[in-house]
């Protein structure tokens, strides 16, 4: 799946970009709400309405690197053209997932700022918010040896 040129989503209608920049916007400022109503208006599923607004952003912005987290189906992240996808969704107990997304993005960062390519980047950020799920609290509290055993195979997550 590494490197894979993507195929943007279809809708029932051609997309108004305009409806997508507000669905942007209204996502930019904590409201899930324009997602919903580009959904409704498209006659699609939320999924793929977020999924649109995922190619919208690459187009608007194409040297970005774009990621979108997507629960327990891990995450897709879109740099260059090109697709990234974990190589390994680790099997989690969820006990808490408040705070995964930021522990995705604190993962992947953390990554990248050891140089590491942007497929173990993908890979660390959801080892990360795995392991963060297997805990309560919104902060996740792991170490480098964490991370490495789970994205060794270790077992499955559970603290």
């Amino acid at each position: 799946m590494e490197g894979q040129r993507p195929t943007p989503p279809s809708a029932k209608r051609d997309t108004p970009w305009i409806l997508i920049l507000f669905a942007a916007l209204a996502l930019v400022g904590g409201s899930l709400l324009g997602l919903q109503i580009l959904a409704g208006h498209l006659e699609i599923t939320f999924y793929a309405a977020f999924a649109l607004l995922f190619y919208a952003l690459a187009r608007l912005a194409p040297q970005a690197t774009i990621s979108l987290q997507q629960g327990d189906e891990g995450s897709t992240v879109l740099e260059g053209g090109r697709v990234f996808r974990p190589r390994r969704r680790p099997t989690v107990q969820v006990v808490d997932p408040i705070g995964a997304g930021d522990a995705y993005a604190a993962g992947f960062l953390w990554a990248v700022l050891h140089g590491r390519d942007l497929q173990d980047a993908v890979d660390a950020g959801t080892a990360v918010a795995a392991l963060k799920c297997s805990t309560w609290g919104d902060i996740a509290l792991v170490s480098a040896e964490d991370v490495a055993d789970v994205l060794a195979g270790g077992p499955d997550v559970r603290r």
